[in-house]
């Protein structure tokens, strides 16, 4: 038995071993993977970031193209006659329906005309084909106090300029507007003048602007509004800036700190293909229009974080499953190794315990068969000595069988009304013997009129012959043993509740959590060398468990122990069956 402490030992603290390297390397994998998560969320917030200004310079881009394609489609040549102005418009204007795919987005084509002594808005009226004078239309009226503006800067412009004279974008009407000049053939020398005629209006229908147009490009560039994780808006630099087109209106995306922005224009990268004219401009720096990009999560850094998080989330519950799944198998380790220095102790318990009345038999028998023994009382004494020995040994050896049975799931029971008096009495009846030879006095309290209970008879006699052997054994030097019976509620529920009682040495705390273990001896007793195997108080808690019960212990140092049986009531139906079978 040393020697299985001694390894029992060596085990443990190899077990304790494992646990803290096995932790320091799950411990270790959590930092790294906290560490790898962090570089690996950096670049994909970078990836994504270049990603996401990589479609808003093609969303700007695109917006420009078409723009710069709607003016150049009407792009005015200030050498040709002023008088044809009107009628080069509307062939142009032609050409432009014929040809440009987006030819809806222009509302109104008109011309400002101021050379002469009274300026004149015409506006081509589109079922006569021909520009028609009209007033100036309340929408427009901002538009009108911008070109007043701009007429006196562009009665100095040179030839030079004319030419090469950008387009505006005035975004609050919308409309694009070209300043118109006449520049005579012939007329190079230095003195020469440009003569500013009046303004070209190309007025764009806003609502096709912001519902047809703008999230077309918006769903190209970024992906349709229902499966993009990206909001968009298009709205003026100003703080807090005009909206033109939003992705959801539930969400608006943030003026301050959006993860992408741009101009919409931006004169310094638009060019033209065409030979005149420059790229078009804005109207000013704060009616600009300009695109702004955010993640739905509040921003990149959030939504790479959240991802993060639940990587995270991820990696440690796979790491803390397999800590927890180590764990879990050095402590099944433990509890196998543990189990199997107890099994050890059993075989060698039993075999001790065997080995005792075999030893006594054998030499009672060989005394016997020599003819030493002589004279009937000499051997009715040799008879009885036989006798209890036999059945101390066919008691451990049908605890074994039991254990066995028990351990292979092959125990069956017969549940049926029993009458517990009747079993308890039988029960008292066959341990007299070994009650008076341990000069134990017994104290009975069984009414009755006790109720019957559903149970195994056999499963419940061997119970308490289990309970009163512990007691003779364990609790003879109380010199008492007390048996009671009566009925408890439990809840709603009615049972028999059966005692077993001494007044022995008891049980300190930390046994009671072990004594229905199996193999499980306690200190005390193996110091004192109790005899026993530890399956005893095991198998009394498995039979009572497959009658459906329990059994509940009680016990202090040096005040005894108190076994209580715990059984179902039977139910009147039950009874009336067990009748008719009967």
């Amino acid at each position: 038995m040393l020697v299985v402490g001694m390894r029992f030992e060596r085990h443990t603290a190899g077990a304790i071993a494992a646990v803290l390297g096995l932790s320091t390397v799950v411990i270790l994998l959590a930092v790294l993977q906290y560490q790898w998560t962090g570089e690996i969320s950096r670049g994909a917030e970078e990836r994504m970031r270049d990603a996401l200004a990589a479609s808003v310079r093609r969303f700007r881009e695109d917006f420009a193209r078409e723009m710069n394609r709607i003016a150049a489609a009407f792009q005015p040549d200030p050498a040709a006659p002023p008088a044809q102005i009107e009628n080069s418009l509307l062939s142009r204007y032609g050409d432009f329906v014929s040809s440009y795919p987006h030819y809806r987005l222009l509302a109104n084509l008109l011309v400002w005309r101021i050379d002469g002594r009274t300026p004149r808005l015409l506006l081509m009226d589109r079922e006569t084909f021909r520009f028609v004078e009209i007033a100036w239309p309340p929408r427009l009226e901002r538009l009108r106090e911008l070109l007043n503006e701009q007429s006196w800067e562009l009665s100095w412009i040179s030839e030079r300029e004319a030419y090469r004279h950008p387009w505006t974008l005035h975004e609050p009407t919308p409309a694009l507007v070209q300043a118109l000049f006449r520049v005579s053939p012939g007329e190079r020398a230095p003195a020469a003048e440009t003569h500013h005629i009046g303004f070209l209006i190309l007025e764009l229908d806003r609502p096709r602007l912001s519902n047809e147009f703008l999230p077309t490009l918006a769903s190209r560039h970024f992906g349709p509004p229902g499966e993009t994780s990206f909001l968009a808006a298009v709205r003026t630099a100003g703080n807090p800036g005009e909206v033109l087109y939003e992705s959801d209106p539930r969400q608006p995306v943030s003026q301050t700190n959006p993860d992408a922005e741009a101009d919409l224009l931006d004169p310094r990268q638009d060019r033209w293909d065409e030979p005149v004219g420059a790229a078009l401009t804005p109207s000013g720096k704060d009616t600009q229009w300009r695109l702004a990009v955010q993640h739905r999560a509040g921003s990149l850094a959030a939504a790479v974080g959240a991802l993060r998080r639940r990587n995270l989330a991820v990696s440690f519950s796979l790491l803390s499953l397999l800590a927890a799944s180590v764990a879990l198998i050095l402590v099944l380790a433990r509890r196998t190794q543990r189990l199997a220095a107890l099994q050890m102790e059993f075989v060698a318990g039993v075999s001790h315990e065997l080995r005792s009345p075999l030893s006594v038999i054998c030499a009672a028998a060989d005394n016997l068969a020599e003819g030493v023994v002589t004279g009937p009382e000499r051997s009715r004494q040799y008879g009885d000595l036989i006798r209890a020995e036999g059945r101390r040994l066919s008691r451990m050896v049908e605890q074994a069988l039991l254990f066995a049975a028990e351990q292979a799931d092959r125990i069956r029971f017969n549940l049926q009304p029993v009458q517990a008096r009747q079993i308890i009495e039988s029960v008292l009846q066959n341990a007299d013997p070994a009650l008076r030879q341990a000069s134990m006095k017994v104290d009975t309290d069984l009414p009755a009129a006790l109720p019957p209970v559903l149970a195994d008879a056999n499963a419940l006699s061997q119970c308490l012959e289990n309970l009163i052997s512990n007691a003779v054994k364990y609790a003879a030097s109380g010199g008492w043993l007390a048996v009671r019976a009566g009925v408890t509620s439990k809840g709603p529920q009615r049972e028999l509740a059966i005692s077993v009682e001494d007044r022995g040495p008891g049980l300190s705390h930390s046994d009671l959590a072990h004594i229905f273990e199996p193999f499980y001896r306690s200190k005390s007793a193996r110091e004192a060398q109790v005899k026993g195997a530890g399956l005893g108080l095991y198998l009394v808690r498995r039979m009572m468990e497959g009658m459906g019960g329990r059994v509940t212990a009680w016990s202090r140092p040096g005040r005894g122990a108190r076994f209580t049986l715990h059984l179902p009531m039977a139910e009147p139906e039950q009874m009336a069956s067990s009748q008719g079978t009967a």
